[in-house]
C-alpha cells in the first residue's frame, strides 16, 4: 500500500473525505494486516507479480495506479482517477472526492495522453459493464472507445462454468 494514503486514513489527516467515514475501514480491513506484519509499502516504480506501479496523486496524494502487460497490450488499472466516463472527454471534472482538485485534474490529463499515444486500455475502477476504454486524440480534445467482450453465454460469463 502506498505510505502517504495509510498516513492520510490512519491519522485522519484527510480534507475532502470525511475521514470518520474510513475508520471502520481502515480498522476491519487495513490495521490487522499491518499489525501483524503482512503489508509492504510500495511507491513509483515498484513492481508487484508482474503490475508495475505509477505515481497518481490527486484523488489521493499516495494514489498509485498500476500498468500489465499482456499479449501486446497495456493494461493500466487507473484506480480513482476516473469516476465516470465523461471524464475523458472533460478531464477537468473531478469527483467531489479529489483531495487535491488540480492535481487530480493534472493527473488525469498526463494519463489521457500517455494511453492516447501507448495506445494503451484503461480499466477504471468505478465504472461497470466495460472490459476497458481506448482514448483517441481527435484534436486538442481526447475521444473514448469501449472494449466490450462478448457474452458467452454462460452463468456469470465464466466459459468453463
Amino acid at each position: 500500500m502506498p505510505r502517504l494514503d495509510y498516513e492520510l486514513f490512519t491519522q485522519r489527516k484527510a480534507r475532502r473525505m470525511s475521514p470518520e467515514m474510513y475508520d471502520e475501514v481502515v480498522v476491519d480491513s487495513v490495521t490487522p494486516i499491518y499489525e501483524a506484519g503482512l503489508s509492504k509499502f510500495i511507491g513509483h516504480g515498484d513492481e508487484v507479480a508482474g503490475f508495475v506501479a505509477h505515481a497518481a496523486p490527486g484523488h489521493t496524494p499516495g494514489q498509485l495506479i498500476y500498468s500489465f502487460r499482456a499479449g501486446g497490450d497495456e493494461l493500466i488499472f487507473s484506480g480513482d482517477v476516473f469516476h465516470s466516463p465523461i471524464q475523458v472527454p472533460f478531464p477537468v471534472i473531478n469527483s467531489r472526492w479529489c483531495e487535491d482538485q488540480d492535481q487530480a485534474r493534472l493527473t488525469r490529463a498526463d494519463l489521457l495522453q500517455y494511453a492516447a499515444r501507448a495506445k494503451a486500455r484503461i480499466l477504471p475502477a468505478h465504472i461497470q459493464g466495460l472490459e476497458g476504454w481506448r482514448v483517441g486524440r481527435p484534436g486538442d480534445g481526447f475521444s473514448i472507445g469501449f472494449d466490450h467482450v462478448q457474452p458467452c453465454g454462460c452463468p456469470h460469463g465464466n466459459p468453463t462454468a
